[in-house]
C-alpha cells in the first residue's frame, strides 16, 4: 500500500488540456523473498518447495524456470561464484562460467531431504 500511496499521477487531458476519465494498468510486481534481511539464504528445502507449489497452483500458465525465487537463486548463486573465483576476468582467463543445477535437479534433491537449507542443495553441498 505504500508503494500506491506514495505514487503521484498526473489526470489524462483531451485536446484542450481538460481532464478527462480514463482506465489504466499499473503492473507492479511483489517478492515474496529478499536478499536484504539475509533471511533467504536461510530457506529450507521445505519451504522453497511450498513455494514452488504455491506458485504452479497460482501461475500454470508460467514455467517452472520463471518462478522469481528460483531465479533470485540462481543469480546469488553465480555472483557468489564470480567473487569467490576473483572475479570475471579470472573466470575468462583462467576458468569455466560456473554451472548453475537444473530446477528439477534441486527440486528432486529437496524433495529428497525437505528439511536440508535450500542454498545448499542449490550449491551442492
Amino acid at each position: 500500500m505504500g508503494l500506491v500511496n506514495g505514487s503521484k499521477f498526473s489526470p489524462a487531458a483531451d485536446q484542450f488540456g481538460k481532464p478527462v476519465d480514463v482506465r489504466a494498468a499499473l503492473p507492479m510486481y511483489f517478492w515474496k523473498d529478499s536478499m536484504i534481511d539475509q533471511k533467504y539464504f536461510k530457506k529450507s528445502c521445505r519451504d522453497f518447495l511450498t513455494d514452488v507449489k504455491w506458485r504452479a497452483e497460482h501461475f500454470p500458465e508460467e514455467s517452472v524456470e520463471q518462478y522469481r525465487g528460483w531465479l533470485l537463486a540462481k543469480g546469488a548463486m553465480v555472483i557468489g561464484s564470480i567473487r569467490s573465483a576473483g572475479g570475471l576476468s579470472a573466470i575468462g582467463q583462467n576458468r569455466e562460467f560456473p554451472k548453475t543445477p537444473t530446477y528439477s535437479d534441486v527440486v528432486d534433491g529437496c524433495k529428497a531431504k525437505p528439511d536440508r537449507p535450500f542454498f545448499d542443495v542449490l550449491t551442492g553441498r
